[in-house]
């Protein structure tokens, strides 16, 4: 720990401090976190231990074979947006580009990150664990190859706060969230209108103009239309996928009609956000679609596709930590999807946060097997290597496969 700290002295890093983002960057993303009307989540979402981060920030790291061909060399860490090598974590993939889900298409939005993790008795926070881990082969799943994993503690929280920006001003428009379990995690999304019927509600309260009440009239109208968006992974028989098996999703289509920037801005900056699970915008439709510059959903966004259940989120948070090759035969394609392996069969991991330092994988196509962590979180007491006496199953599952 000596070294650490006069380590940290010396490059001018506050170890006692865990944010990877400027003072200046987390207060600006406090000051945009909403409030939810559930009391304990709320709670979890204002706490003042979060720690923020953005993809840029921790930046797009995969695990890779790190010699010159596919298959050779020990498994190090690779930057997804270095250029030359095609993997499965490039930053306009989908669905693994590393932004929300269902705005891989939206203009003018943009995401970013919070870690609660829960404190013991003494009010210091339980770590993150890390360890060596048998990933499944980059060509057959039988053929496992050692790589790194690590697990959360029973009682974390990630958060993705989604917003959208207009005239400047970012506004939320979205809360997602994946609460650990010992034995799953459980997602929860948060919305400021659930339903079309409590948007209309919410306008309904507002001064009458003509754009409102044509909106009241659409959100009592059936859904528009129903599309369907498929992968194009062409499947991989060793894995035993076809194609569209990565992502698949049938979808209701239904599109807002306009409504006064001012009005927009006010209802999402005031409005209390629900919960989400159990309810739909309308029957056949978890979310509506927008065209319009500035409305309750991005242009061009895709929320509809990701729904607030364990269903709607696991087809792609199933797949981390998988062989690239697990959905397509490209002998070209390197890597595994980025994240933590999930916690049991079908389970998904966490895709955007990782605990490396990112000097071992800045801008490198080639992966690097010198594997460190961030010494920032490791002297804040947020990441540890495993230790099976002392991280004990009750509050990390999974554990009895580490090395």
């Amino acid at each position: 720990m000596t070294i650490l700290l006069v380590c940290g002295a010396l490059l001018g890093i506050d170890l006692a401090n865990p944010q990877i983002e400027t003072p200046e960057q987390v207060a600006a993303m406090r000051a945009l976190l909403p409030e939810l009307a559930d009391p304990k989540a709320n709670k979890r979402l204002h706490d003042d231990r979060l720690i923020f981060w953005t993809s840029s920030s921790i930046g797009v790291a995969y695990q890779a074979h790190s010699g010159d061909r596919p298959g050779s060399g020990p498994i190090g860490f690779a930057d997804a947006g270095a250029p030359g090598r095609p993997n499965q974590n490039t930053l306009d993939r989908f669905p693994w580009a590393p932004v929300a889900g269902g705005t891989h298409r939206a203009k003018r939005a943009d995401s970013f990150k919070a870690l609660y993790l829960p404190r013991d008795s003494r009010r210091r926070p339980y770590p993150i664990v890390w360890y060596r881990y048998d990933l499944e082969g980059l060509v057959d799943p039988h053929q496992v190859v050692l790589g790194w994993d690590w697990i959360f503690p029973v009682g974390s929280i990630v958060w993705e706060i989604l917003t959208a920006e207009d005239a400047g001003e970012a506004y939320v428009y979205e809360v997602r969230s994946r609460w650990r379990y010992r034995d799953h995690w459980r997602p929860r999304v948060y919305r400021p209108f659930p339903t079309a019927a409590s948007a209309a509600a919410a306008i309904l309260d507002r001064p009458r103009t003509n754009l409102g009440a044509a909106f009241v009239e659409y959100c009592y109208q059936p859904v528009q239309s129903s599309a369907t968006i498929t992968s194009r992974e062409d499947g991989n028989p060793a894995f035993a996928t076809s194609a569209g098996a990565a992502f698949s999703a049938e979808f209701g289509v239904d599109e807002l009609p306009p409504l006064p920037r001012e009005l927009v801005a006010e209802l999402l900056d005031l409005t209390q956000f629900q919960d989400v699970q159990g309810a739909a915008w309308k029957p056949g439709c978890a979310s509506p679609i927008s065209k319009h510059n500035f409305h309750f959903v991005p242009q061009g966004a895709l929320l509809a596709i990701v729904g607030g259940d364990e269903v709607s989120c696991a087809p792609c948070h199933s797949t981390s930590l998988t062989s690239s090759r697990r959905f397509a035969t490209n002998p070209r394609r390197w890597g595994w999807v980025r994240g933590n392996h999930g916690d049991h069969d079908g389970a998904g991991g966490i895709l955007s946060w990782h605990p490396v330092d990112p000097a071992v994988f800045r801008g490198r196509a080639r992966a690097n097997p010198n594997v460190r962590m961030r010494t920032r979180w490791i002297a804040c007491g947020i990441v540890r290597k495993f230790n099976r006496g002392k991280h004990h199953k009750g509050r990390y599952t999974r554990l009895q496969e580490t090395r």
